[in-house]
């Protein structure tokens, strides 16, 4: 791939992910290391939206995903962002580098979702502790006028 340059982003192989979105979910390291230095979009995006920080942080790849921090890639694309999706999988490790890389631990949904709603409703305590302990606020009613305290 990387030879012929189809490791740039052409060819959507699994559900429509590039070769690095795959490399991200299986916590391939040494791969995303290898397709980001032959210029692989760290922000390829599937017609989901999810790109491969969104995938590291689904599948708790805390090694990928600061290999994808590193090379520059957005926490905060389309709304749902890999913190959303590491506080409803309770992948504090994530969570943790993601916050350490800058992500805005009250960003919203489109439907007004934090990730602290998410770790709310989920049960994960931990993970709501962290998000408190940095910064996120209780009160932020979503689109429906739930809030954390008072779903």
């Amino acid at each position: 791939l990387t030879a012929t340059g189809r490791g740039r982003g052409a060819g959507f192989l699994y559900e429509d992910q590039t070769p690095l979105h795959i490399a991200s979910r299986l916590g391939k390291t040494d791969i995303v290391q290898l397709l980001l230095q032959h210029m692989a979009h760290p922000d390829a995006a599937t017609t989901n939206g999810y790109t491969p920080l969104h995938i590291s942080a689904r599948e708790g790849q805390v090694e990928t995903a600061a290999v994808l921090l590193e090379a520059g890639a957005s926490h905060s694309l389309n709304g749902y962002t890999p913190l959303h999706i590491a506080a409803k999988k309770n992948q504090t490790n994530i969570a943790s580098a993601l916050l350490q890389y800058g992500a805005e631990t009250n960003v919203l949904t489109k439907q007004g979702v934090s990730p602290l709603h998410l770790a709310s409703q989920e049960g994960h305590a931990e993970m709501v502790n962290l998000l408190l302990s940095k910064g996120a606020h209780v009160n932020t009613a979503t689109k429906v006028k739930h809030t954390v305290c008072f779903g």
